[in-house]
């Protein structure tokens, strides 16, 4: 495929303007979970932490770092299932957002409204 072919679709502005808060680490990260969201899942990703260590070349440690960081930040949303029988962790799904709201802002009204009418 030639550079020609390629298509970019623009980050929202609220993205764009917050580039800033991610470390190199967690911006690789954060777009290969993006890269893996599934619509059918709302948004959801199940990428493995080996699969995102083959896609951006970070160390086990270091993807584990990102994640911490993005899920501090507010960049991220996991959840995890666990084993009755042995208690350990059998899955985890990772929500990817566009921008957490900052406090405060237009854009934090407008999720809180959207979360109490319980629309999505």
């Amino acid at each position: 495929m030639s550079a020609d072919n390629l298509i970019f679709k623009h980050l929202p502005y609220q993205v764009r303007s917050r580039l800033n808060e991610f470390t190199g680490a967690e911006l690789k990260v954060w777009l290969c979970l993006l890269s893996h969201a599934n619509s059918k899942h709302d948004g959801k990703a199940f990428p493995g932490i080996s699969l995102m260590v083959r896609e951006t070349g970070l160390s086990k440690h270091g993807v584990d770092n990102a994640i911490g960081g993005l899920k501090d930040k507010g960049w991220i949303v996991r959840s995890s299932t666990y084993s009755r029988a042995t208690g350990q962790r059998t899955a985890a799904s990772t929500w990817c957002k566009w921008a957490p709201a900052i406090s405060g802002s237009h854009w934090e009204r407008i999720m809180n409204h959207v979360s109490k009418s319980g629309a999505r």
